[in-house]
């Protein structure tokens, strides 16, 4: 793991208390809590929080009359949104390596 990785996580008590988690559950392979870690820090930067944050938001959220449902579902759209976000940069990034490998069919 990077070093970036395990500051990333020895700095956020909710991140170790989720990859605990993780583990009890047997889904703790070492790749996959480093992939798990990778793509929570991206979201992270594209939330513009950091993992503590997103949770204690997110409890204040769920706290709101059920009349704010958009308030209290704002994550699960930001989730959305980074995915689909990921999912256009990933067809783009297909689109290249096919256009590449057309041109080096003619080349």
């Amino acid at each position: 793991m990077s070093e970036r990785l395990a500051r990333f996580i020895s700095s956020y008590g909710s991140v170790r208390r989720w990859l605990e988690r993780v583990e009890a559950e047997g889904s703790g392979a070492y790749n996959t809590k480093v992939s798990y870690v990778y793509w929570l820090e991206k979201f992270c930067e594209y939330a513009g929080l950091n993992p503590d944050q997103i949770v204690e938001a997110r409890r204040e959220d769920l706290d709101k009359p059920v009349q704010f449902e958009a308030e209290r579902r704002r994550f699960e759209d930001k989730l959305l949104s980074f995915f689909n976000r990921l999912s256009e940069g990933r067809e783009e990034y297909y689109r290249e390596l096919k256009e590449r490998a057309t041109e080096k069919k003619n080349y």
